[in-house]
């Protein structure tokens, strides 16, 4: 099988740049679209995350159009292609990610805390750890390690599974709607420059707890940078200005193919 060419990815994300998703409450959701709309958390109400003007395609909404809507592939909320001077391709996938006020180890925590208060003993106030069977507190620190915050499991997961799974479904769905000719597109994207950025704000938790949870979000990113991506950051969303500049767009001359 032939690999995909440039050209050939470039015309397989621009078919998408004129298509849309209507939920089921009659919302009309562009596949490429501002950041603004990108950024807002699954409901055109909601504030969104970031206000840009700066357009990138909705990845969730293509995949939600698309035969794949039955058992969805995780997808990232934005994508975007630079072109760069030599012609080379570079692919960014970007999240944008709101948080809750408590992480799920804050809630094992909480959890712990009110165990110790349902069952106090006649020598303390709160069971301390003594006072509880051995093999109890054993096994629930040991649950409480292992215990994974669906956030980070899902900011983990996507970028692997967008290249390796949704864009090939995508691209696979395309050829056989257009009658063209398959390529190798997974032996093309391992070639290209893959970039993942995660940008992360909270309406409830302190700046403090909101920095603590994105440098953990990174101690996995460094794995994402040593296996198939040449970046993967996660930001507070205040930075994405910063990001956009200087890392997304760059001094490149991108001709009309993001305009």
């Amino acid at each position: 099988m032939d690999e995909l060419t440039h050209d050939d990815f470039q015309n397989f994300i621009e078919s998408y740049k004129k298509g849309c998703y209507v939920d089921e409450y009659r919302n009309v959701h562009r596949f490429y679209d501002t950041v603004t709309e990108l950024s807002r958390s699954g409901d055109e109400r909601e504030d969104p995350l970031i206000t840009n003007s700066q357009k990138m395609y909705g990845l969730d909404w293509i995949v939600k159009a698309s035969k794949l809507s039955k058992y969805p592939p995780k997808s990232t909320d934005a994508l975007f292609i630079r072109q760069n001077e030599d012609g080379i391709l570079s692919l960014h996938l970007i999240e944008f990610k709101f948080i809750g006020k408590k992480s799920h180890r804050d809630k094992m925590n909480i959890l712990w805390r009110d165990i110790r208060r349902k069952l106090p003993c006649d020598d303390c106030d709160f069971m301390e750890d003594e006072c509880f069977d051995e093999f109890f507190v054993k096994d629930f620190k040991l649950i409480k390690r292992q215990f994974k915050d669906p956030v980070e499991i899902s900011l983990q997961l996507k970028p692997y599974e967008v290249v390796f799974i949704t864009l090939p479904k995508l691209y696979e769905e395309y050829c056989n709607e257009n009658g063209i000719p398959k390529k190798d597109i997974k032996a093309y994207l391992a070639r290209i420059d893959k970039y993942y950025w995660a940008f992360v704000g909270s309406r409830s938790q302190s700046e403090y707890s909101l920095k603590s949870r994105i440098s953990k979000f990174n101690n996995y990113n460094r794995r994402l940078e040593m296996t198939i991506f040449k970046k993967a950051r996660a930001k507070p969303w205040q930075r994405f200005g910063d990001v956009l500049n200087n890392e997304i767009l760059g001094n490149f001359n991108f001709g009309e193919f993001n305009e």
